[in-house]
């Protein structure tokens, strides 16, 4: 079983001390965390193939445990300045009993709420006026609680423009790696409702 103490990077471990209702978020978490790459910036690493590691008793935190023996899932070099906060968050919400999966956009100083599919569609619209794509990573901090102890996460923007080192074949292969995994958050939106319980 692996310990904190196992893992020498600390940007993979996430102290979970500033969130009153842990057990949520982490249960949340695990049901979401298949559709992100995890960026750690003091080893410029983009790792989508992890598992997620939590202690018994939820009164912690929890770590990303990389699977190192597929090292092709892993993307080397990647720059700091290219991993972007954007005030994006992905909300769990409780609606007429029922978890959802929201989107909040910071519109022209303010928090839009939309339901996921719906926020995705208008990201992607305005992401693509601006000649960029939703490229959404997680970095350690990004799980967070919004109003009432909703979990959430932040979303951070990778920025294939900034990564000038790297071919286009290895930024293609990057852009391909987290489409796939944004894809299958588009399918979790249309299922959560038969996999999250309210807590």
């Amino acid at each position: 079983m692996v310990s904190y103490t196992d893992v020498d990077n600390k940007d993979l471990v996430w102290d979970l001390n500033h969130i009153l209702n842990r057990k949520k978020a982490i249960d949340f978490f695990k049901l979401i965390a298949d559709c992100f790459c995890v960026y750690s910036p003091t080893v410029a690493k983009l790792y989508s193939n992890y598992e997620v590691i939590t202690p018994n008793n939820y009164n912690s935190g929890l770590v990303i445990l990389p699977n190192f023996y597929c090292f092709h899932d892993t993307f080397n070099h990647i720059d700091e300045s290219a991993v972007l906060p954007t005030n994006i968050m992905l909300v769990a919400n409780t609606v007429n009993k029922t978890k959802k999966l929201y989107m909040v956009l910071p519109i022209k100083q303010q928090q839009k709420i939309y339901p996921l599919i719906q926020g995705l569609e208008v990201l992607n619209e305005f992401l693509k006026k601006k000649g960029h794509q939703f490229l959404p990573v997680l970095v350690n901090g990004d799980l967070r609680e919004f109003r009432s102890q909703n979990p959430c996460l932040h979303l951070n923007l990778l920025r294939l423009d900034k990564l000038h080192h790297l071919s286009e074949f290895q930024k293609q292969d990057i852009a391909d790696t987290i489409h796939s995994r944004v894809d299958s958050l588009y399918n979790l939106a249309n299922h959560v409702q038969q996999h999250m319980q309210t807590a």
